[in-house]
């Protein structure tokens, strides 16, 4: 049988802005898969990736290893084509709007720099699985809403986020709500994450802090 390789396409963005000079014409039609590591992706190369899911071949999309700490508003609206996707390691905020109706996209994994989520996967209807880090702080009036396949969501903060009823609209009934082992009545007397029907604790590996003391100060 013969398997074809997805076309993956590497890239060093050395300063923000460029990702369109960067690419020949060939690697926008054919990329399959594409990796940038860098510097942050502002507004301009956010439009690039856009372009490459709506009208040609790319899927699969790795910033993990980026500067980018915001994705932009409305990044990724209606990008059917995109299936998977890493996000930057130090992301803090998911965007408004960023990954609206992105209707292949099946699982996220939020980095644990995230604190914000800003209505940023309304009717992503494939999306089965979500993680949310420890240090999520607030989760946006519309950020799940029509989201009919979602079963799981993790949740690995030991103090529930700000959510609003709206957030998850519809899927209190059907998703199991996971949250760290001793947290559960935290976030069964929460607003928004009181109306989980299902809510299960779940081991959650703890985090460090490391404290140096130095002349002149103090390293965290």
């Amino acid at each position: 049988m013969n398997i074809k390789a997805q076309v993956t396409t590497h890239i060093e963005l050395r300063e923000s802005g460029t990702l369109l000079d960067l690419l020949t014409d060939s690697e926008i039609e054919k990329t399959e898969k594409i990796i940038i590591y860098g510097n942050s992706l502002i507004k301009e190369d956010f439009s690039v990736l856009k372009t490459m899911l709506i009208q040609y071949n790319l899927e699969v999309i790795d910033i993990e290893n980026t500067a980018t700490s915001i994705i932009s508003e409305r990044a990724f609206e209606g990008c059917s084509n995109l299936k998977e996707i890493k996000l930057p390691k130090y992301l803090i905020d998911t965007g408004w709007y960023a990954f609206y109706d992105c209707s292949n996209l099946t699982n996220i994994d939020l980095p644990f720099s995230v604190k914000k989520i800003r209505n940023s996967f309304r009717v992503c209807s494939s999306l089965t699985s979500v993680t949310l880090g420890w240090r999520v702080q607030s989760v946006g009036t519309q950020s799940f809403l029509l989201c009919g396949n979602l079963q799981e969501i993790h949740c690995m903060g030991a103090i529930p986020p700000d959510c609003k009823q709206e957030s998850f609209e519809g899927l209190y009934e059907t998703c199991i709500l996971y949250v760290p082992e001793g947290c559960k009545k935290k976030y069964a007397f929460s607003d928004g994450w009181l109306n989980f029907d299902n809510i299960r604790e779940e081991y959650v590996e703890p985090t460090y802090s490391l404290q140096v003391n130095l002349v002149g100060g103090t390293f965290a």
